[in-house]
């Protein structure tokens, strides 16, 4: 399997949702550009079903993730320590994270951690490569709901959402805490814009003429 070390761009490109209610796609889609598929937000909202009203939730993108034969995996944690670890472990695994945060009323991709940073791509956010403490990716990921139980007390959780390729995974991509950093600079927004370019070029390089054994 061939790691590209770089920045990505497609197509589509790095760039803020047009709308409010396309934040599902449009994290699926920076999932499946880290697994090395260049797909398109427009065809995923159209394969999940992504309605203005209600937007996408995890059956949705779930549908979706299995046509790009993918599987999303979802864990529910209630507590923040074994949900942090869990989120570590599918990291180091090379399998990006979707998060629905703020409530449960927006998905965001989580790519990468360094140096007790999480690198994530928000697709609300301008620009949309985001570096985060675990402090400040925790408030932004915890769910607070009564306990059915005993309505006095809360319950926190966790939902984690992974991304997991049926196929052999032949270019993947890694975001570095310095490259999310370089695409942060507004200077810079061109070169996130246009990452398919340079993704699928350096990808067309990184393949083998021959099959790997």
């Amino acid at each position: 399997m061939c790691t590209l070390n770089v920045t990505l761009l497609d197509p589509m490109g790095l760039y803020p949702q047009p709308n409010k209610w396309t934040c599902g796609p449009f994290a699926l889609k920076y999932a499946l550009i880290m697994l090395g598929k260049i797909v398109d937000d427009k065809e995923i909202s159209r394969i999940a079903g992504t309605h203005w009203w209600a937007g996408t939730d995890e059956i949705k993108l779930g549908r979706a993730a299995h046509a790009y034969d993918c599987d999303l995996r979802i864990l529910r944690r209630t507590s923040s320590l074994r949900a942090k670890r869990e989120l570590l472990q599918a990291l180091k695994k090379g399998y990006p994270c979707l998060l629905c945060v703020d409530e449960w009323e927006h998905w965001i991709t989580v790519v990468g951690a360094e140096k007790g940073k999480f690198i994530s791509i928000d697709s609300r956010e301008a620009p949309v490569v985001l570096v985060d403490t675990w402090r400040v990716l925790k408030k932004r990921w915890v769910y607070t709901e009564a306990d059915s139980d005993d309505p006095t007390q809360e319950k926190r959780l966790y939902d984690l959402h992974l991304v997991v390729p049926r196929f052999r995974m032949k270019t993947t991509a890694r975001l570095s805490l310095k490259r999310a950093r370089y695409l942060r600079r507004p200077e810079n927004r061109a070169f996130a814009t246009h990452w398919d370019e340079y993704f699928t070029d350096i990808t067309r390089i990184c393949t083998p003429r021959t099959p790997l054994s």
